[in-house]
């Protein structure tokens, strides 16, 4: 089992949609890093994460706004797809 764990900020507004006759909350949060590049340089990378919450508490969904930040915790899942070019990708939403 994989577990993961992200601290970080939603990048836009949630927003709830129901699938299947089941509730979901799909929201984005980002998380930023500073490092130094070889030069010394101050660097941000930033590592977006799309998330999808099942749950019938749909009731926080109006708290999850645009720059709130959050904690998440669950599974990965991982999704492949066919490139333009034939090969394969995958995402980890």
């Amino acid at each position: 089992m994989i577990k993961m764990q992200v601290i970080g900020n939603l990048g836009k507004d949630c927003v709830t949609n129901t699938v299947n006759g089941k509730n979901v909350i799909n929201f984005n949060v980002a998380h930023t890093e500073k490092f130094k590049d070889a030069q010394g340089n101050q660097k941000d990378k930033t590592i977006w994460v799309e998330c999808a919450y099942w749950t019938d508490r749909t009731g926080i969904a109006p708290y999850l706004k645009k720059g709130q930040q959050v904690y998440v915790d669950g599974n990965p899942d991982l999704r492949t797809y066919t490139k333009t070019d034939g090969t394969m990708g995958a995402l980890l939403p």
